[in-house]
């Protein structure tokens, strides 16, 4: 089934870098006003998944604005395989993976759950793979 994206709140920051092929992946907020960075593993700084550089472009240099969903339904790009319903963190080069027992309360710590960017709506097989998830930047 396809899901219709309905992003929620969206924003535009500043790269704060240069961001090779970032639309569709994960951002957090950088240090300075209204900058955004890669997404990296495990961060707990999740700011979104970037919907939109410029119109026809897929990457952004330095200092470009850039369109960051905080919430809602959107397509993310995969680290590797997602189950359907999984509990989604951030991965190296601004992708998600899943929380292995994230859902088992007893094994969750508190640093542990401050990584969690919501839940997927697809499955993913593989390195690359675009699906529909959940999302939402906490505070």
């Amino acid at each position: 089934m396809a899901f219709e994206k309905q992003p929620g709140i969206a924003m535009t920051f500043q790269a704060g870098e240069a961001m090779p092929n970032i639309v569709q992946k994960a951002v957090i907020f950088g240090t300075a006003e209204n900058e955004i960075l890669i997404g990296t593993a495990d961060s707990a700084k999740f700011a979104g998944i970037v919907a939109v550089v410029s119109p026809g472009k897929s990457s952004a240099n330095e200092g470009d604005d850039v369109t960051v969903v905080l919430d809602g339904v959107i397509e993310v790009t995969a680290s590797g395989a997602i189950d359907v319903n999984a509990p989604l963190a951030l991965a190296a080069d601004g992708k998600v993976k899943s929380i292995p027992d994230y859902d088992d309360k007893t094994k969750v710590s508190a640093a542990l759950a401050s990584q969690y960017i919501g839940r997927a709506l697809q499955r993913a097989t593989a390195d690359g793979d675009i699906i529909t998830a959940l999302v939402g930047a906490r505070f």
